[in-house]
């Protein structure tokens, strides 16, 4: 899990810092994998805005990436399972 400091650590997304009260979303170190287009490190043991994630043009493939590297298979309602 990515460890966030309020005050300090910055969106990967907007590069402004998340602050007490803030909706964000922090990623594990999820490993991307060869092949992963090589902005996907940002994300590694780091932190986004909820709002900018859900606006952000690369949400999707990110998501697809980041499902892959961690066997997650996402069901027909969005509901995440891990893949074994």
């Amino acid at each position: 899990m990515a460890l966030v400091a309020l005050g300090h650590s910055q969106c990967r997304i907007c590069d402004r810092v998340i602050r007490d009260g803030d909706e964000y979303i922090g990623f594990s170190d999820f490993g991307p994998e060869p092949g992963d287009p090589s902005w996907m490190t940002d994300f590694v043991d780091a932190a986004v805005h909820r709002a900018c994630f859900v606006a952000w043009d690369k949400r999707d493939v990110f998501l697809e990436h980041l499902n892959a590297a961690l066997r997650l298979s996402p069901d027909a309602s969005g509901l995440v399972s891990r893949l074994r």
